[in-house]
Order: structure tokens, then C-alpha cells, then sequence
């Protein structure tokens, strides 16, 4: 997406709010542990000495499942799921297509 902050900058303020004693909410829509940047957030935290706490949301493809009431794996139909990004970093395509078309998979594109 389009940040108006680079990592470097929200991790720095992070850091900052929790060396004053305050209580930082960093509010994501999904999990903020499936294709997020909580990773290097609390990599940043925790080398910085301050505790923090993960509260898991449901990702999109969960949430559209559920939604639309289509099981992601279904026995003798789909055994395995494949959670992939379509771009890198730098908005590069990333997977090789056809690795991830395994027989029996469902695959879910996030960041297409």
C-alpha cells in the first residue's frame, strides 16, 4: 500500500510512545501476522527492551470463506493451502505461478 511513514519512522515512534509509559495501539485490518509489517515491529520492540502483546485478527481469506460459506480445505477436494503475496518489496511479481498450482491446494493472493 501507500504509507505516509516509512518502517523505520512507525518503529522509531513505537519505541518513542513506549520509553514514555504509553499504551500504543497499532490497529491492522486482518491478522496482523499474515503479510503485515508486525514482524519488524515487534522485532523493533523488543530489541528496544518494551513488551507488547499480539491480539490475532481473522485474515481476508478466512473472513471470504466464511462469508461466502466455501470451506478452503475440503476432504477429497482440497488438503493443503498455499497464503502467497503477488508483488515484493519493490512491486516485483513474486511467486513462480505454476509451483503454486499444487494439486489438492487452495491458494489465497494477498497483496495481488
Amino acid at each position: 500500500g501507500c504509507h505516509t511513514k516509512s518502517q523505520a519512522e512507525i518503529n522509531a515512534l513505537l519505541i518513542e510512545l513506549g520509553r514514555d509509559g504509553k499504551r500504543v495501539v497499532r490497529l491492522k485490518s486482518g491478522d496482523p501476522l499474515v503479510f503485515g509489517r508486525a514482524g519488524e515491529e515487534m522485532a523493533a520492540l523488543r530489541d528496544a527492551g518494551i513488551a507488547y502483546e499480539v491480539v490475532p485478527g481473522v485474515t481476508a481469506a478466512f473472513a471470504a470463506a466464511a462469508d461466502f460459506e466455501l470451506p478452503l480445505t475440503l476432504r477429497g477436494v482440497s488438503s493443503s493451502m498455499v497464503f502467497t503475496t503477488g508483488h515484493d518489496l519493490k512491486g516485483n511479481s513474486l511467486p513462480d505461478w505454476a509451483k503454486l498450482a499444487i494439486s489438492g491446494a487452495t491458494v489465497a493472493v494477498y497483496m495481488g
